[in-house]
C-alpha cells in the first residue's frame, strides 16, 4: 500500500510558491496605491504647495506676480482660487492674458502672455520727451525706455501725429488707429525687413475719422503717401524708390488714389 500513495510533484510545489508570491505582490501593491490615494486625495491637497511654475514673464518680476496674485508660503490646492488669481493678475497692465492652474497633489501653474509692442510714440511728459510702447489693440503698456531688443532692430517703427496727452498704463489710443496697427503686427510677422525699412509712420489726419500716412524709408530721403499700409503697395512703393537717389528732386512718392504719382521737392507743402 505504500508504495501507492501520491507525493507532489515538484512543479506543484512551484506553483504554489509563485501563487503566495503572487499574492503578496497584489496586497504590496493594493496598500501602496492605497497608500497613494490617500496622500493624493486626502493629505496632498491640503498641504503648501511645493512647486510653483511661472511660464512667459520675461518683462515682470516673480515677486510682482505672486504679491499681485495673493500667493503665500501656506497656499494649498484646497485654498487656492484660481479664478480670482487670474482676475487679480489681469490688472497689471502689461499682462495681456493669463491662466492658473493646480495640479494634484502640490504644484501651481501660472501662465502669462506678456503684451508685445507694436509702435512706438514720443510725448512730453514733466517736460521729457519719453517713448511710449502699445501693443496691437492699442493698450499703452510701458512709458519711459523699451526694454524690447525689437526697439533696436527696427521692428517697432516710431508713430507720429497721435495725440495723446499725459498718458497712463492701460490708455487705449482712439479705435481708429486699430487698424494700422493690426497691419503693423501683420508686417512684423510677414515682411518683418520690410518693417525694417521704415523709421517712422506719420498719421496725417484728413477728418474727424479719416486720415492716410506718410511713411518714412530708412534708406531714401523720399516720403511714401499712403492710404492705407497695404503689404503689397508698400512693397512696391518701397522698391520703385530704391531705384531713385536722393538728389532726384522727388519729396514724395504718392499712391493713395491707387496710381502712383511723385511730388517734387519744391511743391512739397512742407
Amino acid at each position: 500500500m505504500a508504495g501507492e500513495y501520491f507525493y507532489p510533484s515538484r512543479l506543484e510545489a512551484a506553483h504554489t510558491r509563485s501563487g503566495k508570491f503572487l499574492k503578496l505582490v497584489l496586497v504590496v501593491t493594493i496598500i501602496t496605491l492605497a497608500g497613494e490615494l490617500v496622500w493624493i486625495l486626502g493629505i496632498g491637497p491640503f498641504r503648501p504647495f511645493s512647486r510653483l511654475d511661472i511660464i512667459g514673464a520675461e518683462n515682470i518680476s516673480r515677486e510682482e506676480i505672486l504679491t499681485v496674485a495673493g500667493f503665500s508660503p501656506a497656499l494649498s490646492f484646497v485654498s487656492a482660487d484660481v479664478n480670482a488669481m487670474e482676475k487679480a493678475l489681469a490688472g497689471i497692465v502689461p499682462i495681456e492674458s493669463v491662466r492658473v492652474f493646480k495640479h494634484l497633489p502640490g504644484r501651481l501653474q501660472i501662465i502669462i502672455q506678456e503684451r508685445q509692442p507694436v509702435a512706438t510714440a514720443f510725448v512730453n511728459l514733466d517736460g521729457r520727451t519719453v517713448p511710449v510702447l502699445f501693443d496691437s489693440h492699442g493698450v499703452i503698456f510701458q512709458i519711459g525706455s523699451p526694454k524690447k531688443n525689437e526697439f533696436l532692430s527696427g521692428l517697432i517703427p516710431v508713430i507720429s501725429g497721435l495725440e495723446i496727452n499725459a498718458p497712463w498704463l492701460g490708455e487705449k489710443i482712439p479705435a481708429m488707429y486699430i487698424p494700422l496697427l493690426e497691419d503693423i503686427e501683420r508686417l512684423k510677422v510677414s515682411k518683418p525687413n520690410l518693417l525694417r525699412m521704415i523709421s517712422e509712420i506719420k498719421i496725417n489726419q484728413n477728418s474727424f475719422d479719416n486720415y492716410d500716412l506718410t511713411l518714412y524709408p530708412i534708406h531714401r530721403q523720399i516720403k511714401v503717401r499712403l492710404s492705407e499700409l497695404n503689404e503689397d503697395r508698400l512693397e512696391y512703393n518701397l522698391l520703385f524708390i530704391d531705384l531713385l537717389s536722393d538728389e532726384s528732386g522727388i519729396d514724395s512718392f504718392d499712391s493713395r488714389s491707387g496710381i502712383a504719382s511723385y511730388i517734387p521737392k519744391e511743391a512739397s507743402p512742407e
